[in-house]
């Protein structure tokens, strides 16, 4: 059984020492045989270093390295060409330390050619690198980017930082314009996770090839359902019996029922609207541990991402109701952010489908994503601890899954209330938001503000087996009759918000469509009184 890469090994070590590798060389020798210049965004831990990793070896022509690869039986002719490669990973606080490490990774990249590099503007150092190799061997330079955003991602939450981290990269970054257009590249390839728009760094990099929503290259990262067949024959026997033996999967489960798990639990990407991927890193390192935790979202999570969706509540919970245009899609202005293109370059969002040419719909790709960033995000906006939150997220699937109104109820107003105490802007956006996680979390298939012929209503809620949620919210404030007690008040006050609820779903026939579609449709009318009262009537 081949050992797996779970610590983020080098191309060479993996070859030499024979660890798992899923062969990604033949996308690697179509991109090269292409030349020119190239992006590529994927999610961070996607893999991207990785690929970046073997195109470097490949192109300093070291051919043992590739037996047994695709590429090893190819018409590949294994020319050595000279490659500057470098990862603007690291950290790089101010506009000066940035500029340091910049010019410390030239430093490292000239070294294993001996060539003298002496400090100056970071854009001048890697000209002089790249024209002297070019001198010295005679052949143009593979110049690899990996992580190019890498700085300014780190600063995405505060604008003005941000704004002074990308103009020392828009600086430096107009080098490799200057030496592609002055013939000097072989090939360039840079690699990040979000495309930010000509407005910001990629004005100089308008010479670049994005192959980010090339269907050729969906799989170019991550591993395809038959990859991870092949892969999965080896490890599958002792991950079933592990599961199994701590009551984790029942003893009856099959590994056909293992295979659904993995995929419901890490697969899901999608670049095309029609292939999907799993997730490299996940994958990995589950193989590794033998049981299912949310090893990409453990390493890190943007801490601008839930701050963030905070202040744009309404749009995190239409984040995917709606077609995106490809433009908007594929680049990020740092300084007017939105929340769907970011998103879906950071990995929490995917295309569920292609709408038409250019305009695509966007989704959670999988359980270990929609249950990870909802449950963060409901930890940020109540205050709570992370398994009060699960508790109660718990409760309202179990009131959902039998009919329970009263228990839905229960639910939505405790955690309601756990909102009411934050001192959020926007508070009504962040409610709605609240429930929505709290559903997604649960890894429902949820849609917020539906469009339908009649109107639009507030959520569907698709709980699987042919079954489907249509509900509407409505709210009251809270205003007392003459001698009418606070809880008599309470209680009209919930009769009439659930009952014009309950009237605008009948009138407006929501459920039409899905009638016609599932076989068991119901509807959820919610009645919202001051901060915290819920009534609910499941018809």
């Amino acid at each position: 059984m081949q050992v797996l890469p779970d610590r983020g090994q080098s191309f060479r070590i993996i070859r030499e020492d024979n660890l798992l590798y899923v062969d990604k060389t033949e996308y690697i020798y179509n991109i090269i045989r292409n030349k020119g210049c190239f992006f590529l965004s994927r999610p961070r831990r996607f893999g991207k270093s990785l690929l970046l990793n073997a195109m470097a070896e490949l192109l300093k022509g070291d051919r043992g390295l590739f037996e047994g690869l695709w590429i090893g039986s190819s018409d590949y002719d294994f020319k050595r060409y000279p490659v500057v490669q470098f990862s603007m990973a690291g950290e790089s606080g101010t506009p000066g330390e940035l500029r340091s490490l910049i010019r410390g990774k030239l430093h490292a990249a000239a070294k294993p050619y001996g060539m003298p590099l002496f400090d100056g503007p970071p854009s001048a150092m890697l000209e002089n690198l790249v024209r002297d190799l070019k001198a010295a061997a005679g052949e143009r330079v593979a110049v690899l980017v990996d992580e190019y955003d890498a700085p300014i991602q780190s600063k995405i939450g505060s604008p003005a930082e941000a704004e002074k981290i990308r103009l020392v990269l828009h600086d430096f970054y107009s080098g490799l314009k200057t030496l592609a257009d002055g013939d000097q590249l072989q090939i360039l390839f840079v690699t990040g996770v979000t495309k930010f728009t000509q407005a910001s760094i990629f004005s100089v990099f308008n010479i670049l090839d994005d192959l980010t929503m090339n269907p050729s290259y969906n799989a170019v990262c991550g591993f395809t359902a038959a990859e991870l067949e092949a892969i999965l024959g080896e490890f599958l026997p002792d991950v079933l019996e592990h599961n199994k033996s701590l009551g984790f999967i029942p003893s009856s489960a099959s590994e056909d029922d293992l295979k659904r798990m993995i995929k419901d639990y890490y697969d899901g990407y999608s670049w095309d609207g029609r292939n999907r991927v799993f997730n490299p890193f996940s994958l990995v390192k589950f193989l590794s541990a033998k049981e299912f935790k949310n090893f990409w979202y453990s390493t890190g999570t943007p801490t601008f991402l839930p701050e963030f969706i905070k202040n744009r509540p309404l749009e995190y919970v239409s984040s995917e109701t709606y077609p995106l245009n490809e433009d908007n899609l594929n680049a990020v202005d740092v300084k007017e952010l939105e929340l769907a293109p970011l998103l879906f370059q950071t990995g929490y969002l995917t295309v569920k489908e292609r709408v038409d040419s250019q305009n695509y719909m966007l989704t959670g790709p999988n359980l270990e994503v929609d249950r990870s960033l909802n449950n963060s995000l409901l930890t940020f906006l109540t205050g709570k601890k992370s398994a009060a939150v699960e508790r109660l997220s718990s409760g309202i699937r179990t009131a959902l899954e039998r009919c329970d109104a009263a228990g839905l109820a229960d639910g939505f107003s405790q955690i309601l209330g756990w909102v009411t105490h934050q001192q959020h802007p926007a508070l009504e956006g962040v409610k709605h938001a609240v429930i929505y996680s709290v559903l997604k979390s649960l890894h429902f298939n949820v849609k917020s503000e539906v469009s339908e012929a009649d109107g639009t209503f507030d959520m569907e809620i698709f709980m699987g087996r042919g079954s489907v949620y249509v509900c509407e919210f409505k709210q009251e404030k809270f205003k007392k009759k003459r001698g009418e007690s606070d809880e008599d008040a309470v209680g009209r006050l919930l009769d009439l918000a659930r009952e014009k609820a309950r009237s605008q779903i009948i009138r407006k026939k929501y459920d039409k469509r899905l009638l016609k579609e599932f076989k068991t449709v119901k509807r959820i009318a919610v009645g919202i009184v001051g901060n915290t009262n819920v009534g609910a009537e499941i018809f």
